[in-house]
């Protein structure tokens, strides 16, 4: 007899699969940029919050601080963002976007956002807002990070 699996999994497995097929959509946009999704992260952050901590911005992103210091890096070799040292704490760098990565990610956000707003417009508003809750709800239950 065929094991069949619970609703629990079986939506799981399927939000899996959606967000890594939305993902890659998005990629390939961003290959036109020479983007990566986790450099698209740090300016579409970046363009939200300037002048934020290396730190913060790399729990905005959900990376480590190894991880974040080679996006940077990639980022600053690149003309895109700059770091400079914290004036309230030495110890802590400030993480900003140069002009040149202002005038990209004024150019590469919107773009990215009409995108996604195409690929949702399946489901009427009152939808998205339940399915946003939905997922609201299951980031809570799942606790902090």
């Amino acid at each position: 007899m065929k094991h069949q699996l619970n609703l629990g999994v079986r939506t799981w497995l399927h939000l899996n699969r959606v967000r890594f097929k939305v993902e890659k959509h998005l990629a390939k946009h961003l290959d036109c940029y020479d983007l990566t999704p986790a450099q698209f992260g740090v300016l579409a952050h970046l363009q939200a919050y300037p002048d934020i901590s290396q730190q913060r911005l790399a729990n905005l992103l959900f990376v480590t601080k190894g991880n974040i210091v080679g996006l940077l890096n990639r980022l600053e070799q690149r003309d895109l963002v700059q770091r400079r040292p914290d004036p309230e704490d030495g110890r802590t760098h400030v993480v900003s976007l140069t002009e040149r990565g202002r005038a990209l990610a004024a150019q590469v956000v919107p773009e990215q956002e009409k995108l996604v707003v195409k690929y949702m417009a399946f489901a009427t508003l009152e939808n998205q807002r339940e399915l946003h809750q939905l997922l609201l709800t299951l980031d809570r239950n799942l606790g902090s990070d």
